[in-house]
């Protein structure tokens, strides 16, 4: 088992169950009200966070970099009607897929090749500056 990482992500964890429990102190109405942020509403904000880390968790277990980044955007609407305590379920699910994904052997040191169309773009435009490999042995592939 990585322990450190697995501390990491129970930090992660808690500092999200601190935010619902704070909206749940909250009226309810604060959390699709309109603000002038980058995300129009908290909830908004809550299911970007959400796709993100369903995206990447995907990707750690292998699923194609593209296909997952499609899933978020066919999952985005639905995600961002869900109700507070709906969002919180969800994370609270997610965190669990985290958990077990970094308690099992092998993964943190597996070699990981993400296909990712902005690597392309991003050598065509800023060719010195792109990411191609790391010593994590992470490589990013034009497709």
């Amino acid at each position: 088992m990585a322990q450190l990482e697995l501390q990491l992500y129970d930090y992660n964890t808690w500092a999200n169950q601190q935010l619902f429990d704070r909206l749940n102190e909250l009226p309810s109405s604060l959390y699709r009200q309109k603000v002038d942020s980058v995300f129009p509403t908290i909830a908004d904000v809550f299911a970007h966070v959400y796709l993100s880390d369903l995206g990447w968790i995907d990707v750690f277990s292998g699923k194609n970099m593209i296909d997952s980044l499609q899933e978020a955007a066919e999952l985005k609407e639905e995600t961002a009607a869900k109700e507070i305590k709906a969002m919180e379920s969800s994370f609270i699910e997610l965190a669990n897929r985290y958990k077990s994904f970094l308690q099992q052997d092998g993964h943190l040191n597996k070699p990981l090749t993400l296909k990712n169309l902005l690597a392309a773009s991003c050598k065509q435009v800023l060719p010195s500056s792109c990411p191609t490999s790391s010593t994590t042995a992470l490589t990013i592939e034009e497709i």
